[in-house]
């Protein structure tokens, strides 16, 4: 018997019946246990070559090292719970004062004469700006590219992340519209076209909060640094913020209105952060050979035992 190593080499010994990269190659050598094989090429292909056309091969495979998986660790479920209870919550809290026309909803008109109080030239031109960052007309254009650039970059997960969350955005503000069938501020204080459909939830606020926020969790997650990652955040905050009080200020919906679509969007942010943590916990079980079909690591060195045929 025969004992042959393969390594990875520039120049194979006999000739490849089909070259798996022009990079390196791997070629089987009889050799001694003295013999030290040559430094092995990063990143390369093996390729079998096997000189003795009349011989068989067995290829014994070392055992593989222990790896270190990386496990989410335990808050990655649990603020994203949380995120979602709270913002379930909070709309059933408003809900119920609408409803019933109590608790915060009635503050809404004086917070409403309070914004038209204030309004100016320079604060007017601020809100129509703000407000159109949360309108269809953007949104719609916004979330097309960073679908096609994302999809370009083959970041699959991020994009179906992406389009879950708004579609939650936009079924949630239809659906809940119509439930709960609230009628909008009047139209003599309205700065800009007169909107007839129902107030309650924000759908600008919503969509907003949605979609600036998923993008903002996808800059955090590829950015490095505390103050460039708190800087995306504090960024997306002060936009949704200012979509909202922009909505209050033009007199297109109550504060309580603005409220609920700040907890629709936080509540959509975590559900979509959920599915993140799932997907990140079904990868991790994959490396670990947990679920059937999971790839597995093959090392780049192994002993191939020859033996002539005929012989057992």
């Amino acid at each position: 018997m025969r004992s042959w190593s393969i390594w990875s080499t520039p120049a194979p010994a006999c000739g490849p019946s089909r070259p798996a990269s022009r990079r390196a190659t791997t070629s089987a050598r009889p050799c001694s246990p003295e013999r030290t094989p040559p430094t092995q090429r990063p990143h390369s292909i093996p390729t079998i070559f096997l000189c003795p056309m009349d011989a068989r091969a067995h290829i014994d495979l070392p055992p593989l090292p222990a790896q270190r998986i990386h496990r989410p660790p335990a808050w990655w479920w649990g603020a994203p719970l949380a995120a979602l209870m709270a913002g379930i919550i909070g709309v059933g809290i408003l809900l119920d004062g609408v409803v019933e026309h109590g608790d915060l909803s009635l503050y809404d008109p004086s917070v409403t004469s309070a914004f038209i109080a204030d309004r100016s030239a320079g604060l007017t031109t601020l809100a129509g700006a703000l407000t159109l960052l949360g309108s269809v007309t953007v949104l719609l254009p916004l979330t097309v590219v960073a679908l096609a650039v994302l999809a370009l970059r083959r970041r699959w997960r991020q994009a179906v992340l992406l389009a879950a969350g708004m579609s939650m955005a936009v079924v949630l503000t239809v659906v809940v519209k119509h439930l709960v069938e609230r009628p909008r501020p009047g139209a003599i204080d309205l700065l800009g076209p007169v909107d007839t459909g129902f107030a309650f939830p924000s759908g600008h606020t919503l969509n907003a909060t949605v979609f600036y926020g998923i993008v903002a969790g996808l800059l955090v997650v590829s950015l490095r640094g505390f103050w460039p990652r708190a800087g995306v955040i504090l960024a997306w905050l002060a936009l949704v913020f200012g979509v909202g009080a922009s909505r209050v200020y033009l007199g297109y919906h109550w504060m309580t209105d603005v409220l609920a679509g700040w907890s629709l969007g936080a509540a959509v942010l975590a559900a979509v952060a959920l599915m993140a943590v799932v997907w990140s916990r079904r990868k991790t079980a994959l490396h670990e050979g947990a679920i059937p079909g999971a790839p597995v690591q093959v090392p780049d060195r192994a002993v191939v035992r020859v033996q002539p045929r005929g012989v057992q």
